[in-house]
């Protein structure tokens, strides 16, 4: 198993039961459905939420505990938020799910998966909203890392 794609399955599922049925999360990891190509934005995507989780650094040698980036990534195209309401709409469950993960170890623990034990978050921050003309899209990014055990595959 590779511990960064199960952690990132955990977080972006915790994020689309989060944010609903409106809006679609995917992850670096996942495979896109067949007829798609992944990561290709079109004016359907009118709101675009991505998860990329980074490989483990490792604390020390033969220390089994380590620190996993991860990235959240948000596009909202104009059309959808001329006022930019949809900001707020979008980010507020993002928002309250990476306070959370800072402020609780229960919450920063539910991220655990079969292979890691998660054990606390650290969050980053991240730039303000920015809109670029070229593409017609607000974007948003925050990042994080979770520290914790990856647990030594059995099978």
């Amino acid at each position: 198993m590779i511990v960064d794609k199960e952690l990132e399955d955990k977080i972006v599922a915790t994020l689309a039961a989060a944010l609903g049925d409106k809006y679609t999360v995917v992850g670096s990891w996942g495979v896109s459905p067949d007829g798609t190509v992944k990561g290709e934005e079109t004016p359907a995507d009118k709101v675009a939420i991505a998860v990329a989780v980074g490989a483990p650094q490792w604390d020390k040698y033969l220390v089994p505990s380590c620190s996993m980036p991860v990235a959240i990534s948000i596009a909202i195209r104009r059309e959808v938020a001329p006022t930019a309401a949809e900001l707020e709409t979008v980010m507020s469950p993002i928002s309250d799910f990476l306070m959370d993960l800072q402020l609780d170890f229960e919450a920063a623990s539910a991220l655990s998966t079969d292979h890691f034990s998660s054990d606390g978050a650290q969050l980053n921050g991240g730039p303000p909203p920015t809109f670029s003309e070229a593409t017609n899209i607000w974007r948003i990014t925050r990042s994080f890392t979770i520290r914790g055990v990856p647990a030594k595959s059995t099978t």
